[in-house]
């Protein structure tokens, strides 16, 4: 019985070595590694992150606290495209982080030796990113397809609230990642591991010498992980890649708690106290000057927060940066003309303060930026500040961010939870859409007596629609370029496009066209064949995968309607027609209807297809993949008019 229990002792001992026992030394690399023409994990990737290991220490055995971060990564190139890895880049604060280990090299192997390119001090570049923000930057020499690149680094900080996420998975596959905390207990700590890959995790305590303080040592540990792959429908892939998110608390020493991580009362506060943020109020002089040139007393409360919003969007260019806030003041950005997203909008909202308007920021993370849920007010997540404007008759959520920006909506970036920052004191709220956004497709077509099929062509688009129209929209050159391209079956004439110009509203586009079947026929054919519903042949179905991963993201609520009228002459007999159908989700907010009735000397066709929510999870696939399948093969489906003898 003892020999068992010692031999069981040994299994469960190597099992742990196994799985959390690789410790590889800088310059290691061995031939077979080199050789290696392809991933065992993925054979047709284009590199694989051979080893990865960081640690996060917490040291207070000196007069200060300090953080020391420590990576190093082995990194294989199999194909050309994937070069870019030895462009390393490593961003860090300035003021507080100081590399005390920095070296990298590239391996080649040459015959059977290896062949090392160490880099050189003088070819270490810093790059100024923004404010105290920079990047440490190295081009790697030497790399090729066969080539091995590693790196390590060690920076030093003080103790601080949030610290660097902790990839496990990226979007080469990663053979080995480790990465291990060592924490004093004094501290209290939040911890979230985020993703599907599944982490084996192991922990150890330990004393400090010469004290009662305890070592909390967590070590985390991925294998052979497959390269992330985004799916179809993912806004952001940030969002669900595998990662260790790491942040501190507070820490108790002689019997006295300090709080490190902020909390939302004094986050608000010190914003309210920024100079960037909450102070872009306190130049009275000039925001009252620019206030008397754009409204009057006399007008309308309405006609004033209309001319105020219109102001700073079409008077101060947008730079394509989403923040919080510009480091520059309102008299700079005004003469400039041109900011950041978060620096045009606290224009706005001291604009409208000064005006006698109850207006607040909003700060926001959008949605390509990831997902933020209040946990904690890391300011580094949010990327967004829009107006919350009250007035005595209506309440508005503004982002003047591009020209197209309107009143009657916020961009469904924005969409999601928010942060209202008052004067006093803040508010959780969730930014929803309030309308659903609408496309409308009218036809109009009939066979004349040339036995050509020609019709009109009228497209309405609201709201999201709209929108995402005007910013797409260059000229009507260009349009009716890729219409031609969307309609393969249409020869398009006489396009007419209005209210592009304007920044809201219905656009409405208008062409006439002539069908013309890609069908190898005879000149003399007597048959016209076209899909069930006519102009949408370009449909693309996104959704054919057996099994989903990840969340499915639709940018907005949509509705699509077409409404068809053919007419055809006597001569033609219409001699098949789609079925009526229609079919939708359980909870019916994704659905589509279709019908092809007859009609004297013609058919009535009439479609819609609903989106009602931005969000569904996994659980809904199957029945979002059964929808769009039946449409698929319902749009295939063919009306046929044949020409009578």
């Amino acid at each position: 019985m003892k020999f068992r229990r010692i031999i069981l002792l040994l299994v469960v001992c190597s099992f742990i070595s196994s799985v959390f026992g690789d410790n590889r030394r800088f310059g290691k690399i061995t031939k077979e590694e080199l050789r290696a023409k392809y991933s065992k994990i993925d054979s047709t990737a284009s590199a694989e992150i051979l080893y990865e290991k960081g640690s996060l220490e917490l040291d207070i055995t000196g007069r200060s606290f300090v953080t020391r971060y420590k990576v190093h990564r082995i990194i294989k190139i199999y194909k050309k495209d994937a070069y870019k890895l030895g462009d390393i880049s490593i961003s860090y604060d300035e003021n507080q982080e100081r590399f005390t280990k920095f070296k990298a090299c590239t391996y080649n192997l040459v015959g059977n030796k290896i062949v090392k390119t160490k880099v050189r001090k003088n070819e270490i570049l810093k790059d100024n990113v923004i404010k105290d923000f920079s990047k440490r930057k190295v081009a790697m020499r030497d790399v090729k397809v066969g080539s091995i690149i590693e790196i390590e680094y060690c920076l030093r900080m003080p103790i601080k609230y949030s610290y660097r996420d902790w990839y496990f998975q990226r979007y080469y596959p990663v053979k080995y990642s480790e990465f291990t905390l060592r924490i004093p207990d004094i501290f209290t700590f939040h911890k979230d591991l985020k993703g599907y890959v599944p982490i084996d995790i192991k922990r150890e305590s330990s004393s400090l010498a010469g004290s009662s303080i305890y070592e909390n040592k967590y070590i985390f540990v991925g294998k052979n992980i497959s390269a992330f792959k985004p799916e179809p429908n993912l806004m952001c892939p940030e969002d669900y890649i595998s990662k260790l998110d790491f942040s501190l608390e507070a820490y108790r020493l002689y019997s006295e708690t300090t709080r490190i991580s902020p909390d939302w009362d004094s986050t608000c506060r010190n914003l309210r106290m920024d100079s960037n943020f909450g102070q872009v109020y306190a130049n009275k002089n000039i925001i009252k000057k620019t206030l008397e040139t754009i409204i009057t007393d006399d007008m309308s409360e309405e006609v004033k927060v209309k001319k105020i919003f219109e102001f700073v969007r079409d008077n101060i260019s947008w730079n394509k940066e989403f923040e919080i806030c510009d480091d520059k003041s309102f008299r700079k950005i005004l003469k400039d003309k041109v900011s950041n997203s978060g620096g045009k909008n606290l224009i706005l909202i001291a604009l409208y303060k000064a005006a006698g308007f109850v207006c607040n920021p909003v700060l926001l993370s959008t949605r390509y930026n990831g997902m933020n849920l209040y946990n904690t007010p890391d300011l580094h997540k949010y990327n967004n500040t829009i107006a919350s404007l009250t007035t005595s008759k209506k309440h508005y959520y503004l982002d003047t961010y591009d020209k197209y920006s309107s009143m009657d909506m916020i961009d469904y970036y924005d969409l999601g939870n928010a942060v209202v920052v008052s004067e006093k004191n803040h508010q959780f709220v969730e930014l929803k859409n309030k309308r659903m956004s609408k496309k409308m497709i009218f036809v109009n077509a009939e066979i004349n007596e040339n036995d050509e099929l020609k019709g009109d062509y009228t497209s309405l688009y609201y709201h999201f629609d709209a929108a995402s129209y005007r910013r797409s929209y260059v000229d009507k050159e260009t349009r009716q370029e890729k219409l031609e391209k969307k309609y393969e079956n249409f020869e398009i004439d006489d396009l007419e496009v209005l209210n592009t110009d304007k920044n809201s509203g219905v656009i409405q586009e208008k062409f006439k066209f002539v069908y013309d079947s890609d069908e190898e026929e005879d000149e003399d054919t007597d048959e016209f064949r076209f899909n069930s519903i006519l102009g949408l042949d370009s449909y693309t179905n996104d959704f054919v995968s057996e099994k989903r991963i990840y969340p499915i993201d639709f940018d907005y609520p949509k509705t699509l309607q077409y409404s068809i009228t053919l007419k055809y002459p006597d001569t033609y007999t219409l001699s098949n027609v789609p079925e009526k159908y229609g079919t939708c989700t359980p909870d019916r907010s994704i659905l589509y209807s279709y019908s092809c009735n007859k009609l004297k000397g013609g058919v009535k066709i009439n479609f819609i297809f609903k989106i009602g929510k931005i969000r569904y999870f996994v659980n809904e696939y199957p029945a979002i993949k059964a929808i769009q399948e039946s449409l698929e093969k319902k749009i295939k489906e063919l009306i046929v008019l044949k020409k009578n003898n």
